[in-house]
């Protein structure tokens, strides 16, 4: 999922065939509230999960979930499985120039991006 235009998206990136790799250009379609709701929930799962591998309360063999949160997290999958695939009938073409944003370090050293949308397509 991403924002774009400040709407929630999903995405999928174009591959080139002729290349042999993935391209700077991608098909949108925008989510429901309700897709975005679930979304958001299952990601506060993930946090959880994450928050207490770092500090090892937990291992990788629970991952994405913690056992408390387990059948939520299957059951969001459930609901979000179409979610997450782009729309044929309602899809726009768009390049991503992606930026790191500047600041403090971001626990485990991954960095921070955003992402700056164009259209190539008006289909949105």
């Amino acid at each position: 999922m991403a924002e774009v235009f400040g709407v929630p998206h999903a995405f999928r990136c174009i591959f080139d065939e002729t290349a042999d790799d993935y391209t700077d250009r991608f098909l949108v379609s925008q989510i429901t509230d309700q897709d975005l709701a679930l979304v958001l929930e299952d990601w506060d799962i993930w946090t959880r999960w994450k928050a207490s591998f770092d500090v090892g309360s937990t291992t990788l063999d629970t991952h994405p979930a913690l056992p408390a949160d387990r059948s939520r997290h299957e059951e969001i999958a459930i609901q979000l499985a179409n979610a997450f695939m782009v729309n044929p009938g309602c899809q726009a073409e768009m390049r991503a120039s992606f930026r790191r944003i500047a600041g403090e370090p971001v626990p485990d050293g991954v960095d921070e991006f955003e992402v700056e949308w164009s259209k190539i397509t008006d289909h949105l």
